[in-house]
């Protein structure tokens, strides 16, 4: 199954399928990333792939084989 959308807002998209594939395209806004403290970094259930904002170090992270590291 292959459909274009178009929203305005903010969305959050699940699937209870398992695992699932896509893309998106954000054009003419900026993407926001979830803001976290070290500590709740720290406490989320992490996988890699992951992306956030690390609002103690100020810096934007990536979940990566099983590590967070900062993005420069």
């Amino acid at each position: 199954m292959s459909e274009n959308k178009r929203f305005n807002g903010d969305y959050n998209i699940e699937s209870t399928l398992g695992a699932s594939t896509g893309s998106v395209n954000i054009v003419d806004t900026p993407l926001t990333l979830g803001s976290f403290t070290t500590t709740e970094r720290d406490a989320l259930t992490a996988s890699n792939g992951m992306l956030i904002y690390n609002s103690t170090l100020d810096k934007v992270q990536a979940r990566e084989a099983g590590s967070w590291v900062s993005l420069t």
